[in-house]
């Protein structure tokens, strides 16, 4: 792992005031294309990830809680690959994007009930509930939520503070904040808050920050030079992983509005799992057995072995085989006081 200052040059746009106004129509109108590897992705590490939310939502909710999630994006990761299903009954999705909504909807439709026609109506009343939904203004009601969840969706926000404002709001006494970081976030947010902080404290806004060139998470853009970690004043200007630094500000800014904070921390967690089990239902696209990485498409796909032969390549030599699965996600549980 090798730093690489910023340079004032590398930052200067980062400095320029972005209105809520802006932001909100820049996320409103990205295209679907945006969120391209994201499920993929989570899908080739499924057993580890769901491994790690499933443990923390069964510790803290109950079965009949009411979920809200923002940010679900195009393809409802959260929702359809990783929470239990006994905690999907009162679960509602929410995103800013109204292509990634209409998207999601579509998609999930396809996902759970493949064999029924795809009429508007029957999408209107499906279950999840997916729609609009400003993280800034939530729609819904005082004090109506057990929990708000997001996976990966508080990493690209710039006015952190009125989004919890928002949460403190709409949680019922003694409900849950709880936010996984799986990707690295969005580099600029957190660039500004900690430019912001060293302001404060009279220190340099630009010296040791820093291009890391190695990460333990995904990246979906390849460049020269990636944004990986921030050396944080707030903690003793040790340099964090980018979504070790985020989580680290969302539970700051969590117990600024109030909320008691259960867990911040990073998790490991590696799971070996029968390949014959984890790719039911999946057509493999691209075996690296030594290496661990396998890459599925959209499940719901899989063609018969006797009609497939790709299928009967890729996926008849593994059944007999295990796989090792490796996700690390940064988690932050605050709740609201009673």
């Amino acid at each position: 792992m090798i730093p690489r200052p910023i340079t004032q040059k590398n930052i200067d746009h980062i400095f320029r005031d972005i209105s809520a106004t802006e932001e909100v129509s820049f996320f409103q109108n990205r295209p679907t294309s945006d969120q391209a590897g994201f499920y993929l992705h989570r899908l080739a590490t499924r057993p580890a990830l769901a491994s790690i939310v499933t443990n923390i939502l069964n510790t803290y909710l109950q079965r009949a809680a009411t979920i809200v999630e923002f940010g679900s994006g195009a393809q409802g990761s959260l929702y359809n690959l990783l929470v239990p299903e006994a905690l999907k009954e009162n679960y509602h999705q929410y995103d800013i994007n109204p292509h990634f909504v209409e998207f999601n909807q579509q998609f999930t439709f396809e996902l759970h009930m493949p064999k029924q026609p795809q009429k508007q109506k029957d999408l209107d009343t499906q279950k999840p509930f997916i729609a609009v939904g400003n993280i800034y203004e939530m729609p819904l009601a005082d004090q109506s939520q057990d929990a708000v969840v997001g996976l990966s969706s508080w990493d690209s926000i710039i006015d952190f503070e009125q989004s919890f404002r928002e949460v403190q709001r709409v949680l019922k006494l003694g409900g849950f904040f709880i936010h996984f970081q799986d990707i690295r976030p969005a580099d600029a947010p957190l660039i500004k808050v900690e430019v912001e902080k060293r302001k404060q404290k009279s220190a340099s806004p630009v010296q040791a920050i820093y291009f890391i060139e190695n990460s333990e998470q995904s990246v979906f853009r390849v460049e020269n030079h990636v944004l990986y970690a921030l050396e944080s004043c707030d903690d003793s200007f040790e340099l964090l992983p980018l979504s070790r630094y985020l989580t680290n500000h969302l539970a700051r800014v969590a117990q600024g509005q109030g909320l008691r904070v259960n867990i911040n921390e990073r998790i490991t967690y590696a799971i070996t799992s029968s390949c014959r089990d984890y790719y039911n239902g999946y057509k493999v696209i691209n075996v690296d057995h030594p290496q661990g990485n396998i890459f599925i498409s959209e499940p719901g796909l899989a063609l018969s072995i006797k009609k497939d032969p790709q299928y009967e390549a890729s996926v008849l030599p593994l059944q007999r085989k295990r796989i090792f699965t490796q996700a690390t996600i940064d988690v932050i549980v605050a709740q609201k006081g009673l």
